[in-house]
């Protein structure tokens, strides 16, 4: 039980002789509130649980592939070019001037060729020989075998042979008196050409020419046509 404490004035009552009134004792503390206690539930059991299958492992998983980036698209080779730069070629024309020998004359020769294959062609040649007597005309049939080098360095360069049957015509004047003769002839050889543009090129070539039939008593001269130009079409 707490004990009532005296006030001021009560204490000056008392030392003044005055009746004092007892004091109010203090109203007692209220008791501390206890907390309310949880009710506890009551716990469930656990529910069993059913058995879960095995798992199947993984395969691994393969790499799947990296798309690569499209290649630059490069630029023809040179062998490829000059492989589509013959497919589209018709024809070739040869323009050449030099000299003859046994007769010995001067020399203009043209030729037309038509491809066959990359390598052969075909097309009649016309040689004319002219001089102070003797004249010598020899036109032919003859084909032509190239000879492609490997590139970039000798791609330009273009060694041929080339062979024709035809006839050849002599005119002679002998003793204020005109013989002329013709027969057949026959002929081989062969020479190069040097690529300036892919249309223009320039080169040489050489020729035996045999007649077996003897044409105003010649039986072979020789021809070398010293320049040739060739233009491509």
């Amino acid at each position: 039980m707490v004990t009532p404490t005296p006030s001021i004035s009560w204490i000056l009552a008392v030392l003044l002789g005055q009746a004092v009134p007892a004091p109010t004792p203090a109203p007692a503390p209220a008791p501390p509130i206890q907390p309310a206690q949880p009710t506890a539930q009551p716990q469930q059991a656990p529910q069993p649980q059913p058995p879960q299958p095995p798992q199947q492992p993984q395969s691994p998983q393969p790499p799947q592939p990296q798309p690569q980036p499209a290649p630059a698209e490069q630029p023809p080779a040179p062998a490829a070019r000059e492989a589509d730069r013959e497919a589209d070629r018709v024809a070739d024309l040869h323009a050449a001037i030099g000299f003859t020998a046994s007769p010995g004359t001067f020399l203009m020769a043209l030729e037309g060729s038509f491809p066959l294959t990359r390598a052969f062609s075909l097309g009649p040649l016309v040689q004319l020989g002219v001089a102070d007597d003797p004249v010598v005309v020899a036109p032919t049939i003859n084909f032509r075998w190239a000879f492609f080098l490997p590139p970039p360095d000798l791609d330009r360069l273009r060694p041929f042979a080339q062979w024709g049957l035809g006839a050849a015509y002599l005119h002679d004047d002998r003793r204020r008196r005109d013989d002329d003769d013709a027969g057949f002839l026959a002929n081989a050889g062969g020479g190069f050409e040097y690529d300036l543009t892919e249309r223009v090129a320039l080169g040489s070539s050489v020729l035996f020419n045999v007649m077996p039939d003897r044409v105003l008593g010649e039986r072979f001269f020789f021809s070398w046509q010293l320049a040739q130009a060739t233009f491509r079409f």
